[in-house]
């Protein structure tokens, strides 16, 4: 490092002069214009001829001052002479810099919308029948039982209630054609068994409607009972290609309750004793009295939430959990499928 040396010879001559007035023992006379730089009296300058910095040597402190701070200040006392050429293309290197930045910032954001469209029309126009066929059978297994947690939304308003109705029958149809038997959708407070019988119709002809040579019958489910169908709906006696089970918060406490209750009144009349009572019978019973054990269950929405999903049946179920911008889509259930097909169950192991 040397005294009075610098790159840019506008600053070099400057602090050559101040040097040169004030000597090396004291150093304000630098301070002002120079970036509210205060060096301690008695201290030294020295020049970096490498990094065109200033360093405060004899006071031990290791502040630094950049030169460029210091060009600034040598052109005030020269205002004449022209900007160093280093100075200039470091400043056109660094709106280079800023310029690439900016367009990688546009080109990502026009990418990121311009993936979104793509999602979201082909979420809206699923394939045929014959293309879902064809995707299923790529896949190493298909769950017998996917159960759907729809967003926690659903509500009384006639508007949101038909488009939960028209999402569940479309569900219906897209099980159907990737041969899944049994499906079930959560409905936190039931709004869904109160319009079970619009439900089994909607499902039934969209499910006609998509893969029309297969049964599109819907056997619609309520508290483990089927709902029983008019002869009029059914006059040919078709048999029901799938299994929808209807559930609410209250059942798997209400399944417990009655549980509990008829086991106790077995044991009190000598029936059963208390060492047969296993996990294994309370899970039959439950399957029994709320619906079969889930194999996949599918959360549509913006948000995770289990709250009154009946626990029992978590346990042995592979959960994917797939946010599409609270919007339902064809392609959030092929997402789950392949999931489920590449998943290992341990099941507690």
């Amino acid at each position: 490092m040397f005294e009075g040396y610098l790159h840019d010879s506008q600053a070099s001559t400057a602090i050559g002069q101040h040097v040169k007035k004030f000597g090396k023992r004291t150093c304000s006379p630098l301070s002002s214009g120079v970036g509210g730089f205060q060096p301690d009296v008695g201290s030294t300058i020295a020049l970096c001829p490498t990094r065109g910095n200033v360093l405060p040597l004899a006071s031990g402190k290791h502040r630094t001052l950049r030169a460029v701070t210091l060009a600034k200040h040598a052109r005030d006392m020269h205002p004449n002479k022209s900007e160093p050429v280093g100075r200039r293309m470091s400043v056109f290197a660094r709106s280079l810099d800023i310029i690439s930045q900016r367009c990688s910032t546009v080109y990502l954001s026009a990418r990121k919308m311009k993936s979104s469209a793509s999602h979201r029309s082909r979420a809206r126009n699923p394939p045929t029948a014959n293309g879902i066929a064809a995707m299923v059978s790529a896949l190493s297994k298909t769950p017998n039982h996917l159960s759907a947690i729809f967003d926690v939304g659903v509500s009384t308003d006639d508007m949101n209630l038909e488009k939960v109705i028209q999402q569940a029958a479309e569900l219906a149809a897209w099980s159907v054609a990737a041969g899944i038997s049994t499906i079930s959708i959560y409905d936190a407070r039931g709004h869904l068994k109160s319009h079970a019988n619009i439900l089994q119709v909607f499902a039934s002809l969209r499910c006609k409607s998509l893969v029309p040579e297969q049964p599109h019958r819907i056997a619609v489910y309520l508290n483990g009972r089927r709902l029983l169908e008019d002869d009029d709906t059914n006059p040919d006696g078709e048999q029901p290609g799938l299994s929808l089970y209807l559930i609410s918060e209250n059942d798997g406490q209400r399944a417990l309750r009655s549980i509990t209750e008829a086991l106790t009144e077995r044991v009190k009349h000598g029936d059963m004793t208390i060492d047969d009572i296993s996990v294994d019978l309370v899970a039959e019973q439950l399957h029994l009295l709320v619906m079969p054990a889930p194999d996949l269950i599918v959360v549509f929405g913006s948000e995770l939430n289990l709250s009154g999903y009946p626990l029992w049946h978590l346990q042995q179920a592979e959960l994917e959990t797939l946010y599409n911008e609270d919007e339902f889509g064809f392609l959030v259930f092929a997402h789950a499928l392949q999931s489920y097909a590449g998943a290992e169950m341990r099941y507690g192991k």
